[in-house]
């Protein structure tokens, strides 16, 4: 019904080649980020859902409690209390997948998110071009920036072990993301095809 593709989170491009659903002439497109930042966004984001609807009854909220092994929230979390929790879903790699930007764009690593880059021709930009993007691509204004979680973890306060920990998880999304970010950079343009990268 569409001739437009957004590759999320929520459905890998794998899929939309495998159903046959990327049609020539499609439009097939992406936005990528920081790998570290979007570890540390997912972790907040969870603890945020948990913290914001704690008196509700949520399949999200009740699935990820469930997953973490966590009975209730307290009726008034602390700043202590709401930073454990994130850092206890930064850890748990049922909620924090490893690599999740190959994960969605490939098979789990750097060289197949490549591949089915070029295979789509996916369109792709990054978070820090997005909103210029959004306007030149599709005339919209600037992203409202729904769903915004609470700033618990940060680049700033995490100790070495979660650094490590992160870049450990995050070891192929980095050499994507540094060669997408590469060719962006050396592009005169707001985004970048995926036949780009096969020269």
């Amino acid at each position: 019904m569409s001739d437009s593709i957004l590759v999320t989170g929520h459905i890998p491009l794998k899929w939309y080649l495998d159903q046959k659903l990327v049609r020539f002439g499609d439009k097939v497109f992406t936005t990528i980020r920081d790998p570290v930042a979007l570890m540390i966004s997912n972790a907040n984001f969870i603890a945020t859902r948990l913290i914001r609807f704690r008196k509700q009854v949520r399949v999200d909220t009740s699935g990820w409690m469930a997953t973490l092994g966590i009975g209730s929230i307290p009726d008034e979390p602390s700043a202590e209390y709401i930073f454990a929790l994130a850092k206890i879903i930064l850890h748990n790699p049922s909620v924090t997948i490893s690599d999740p930007i190959c994960s969605f764009l490939g098979t789990n690593s750097a060289t197949s998110a490549v591949a089915q880059l070029i295979v789509a021709d996916v369109e792709i930009t990054d978070t820090t071009r997005y909103n210029a993007w959004r306007k030149e691509r599709w005339g919209l204004s600037d992203s409202p920036g729904a769903n915004e979680s609470m700033k618990i973890l940060t680049s700033d306060n995490l100790d070495a072990k979660d650094r490590e920990h992160v870049q450990r998880l995050t070891q192929d999304d980095q050499k994507l993301y540094d060669l997408l970010i590469q060719r962006l950079n050396a592009s005169s343009s707001l985004s970048i095809q995926g036949s780009d990268l096969q020269s």
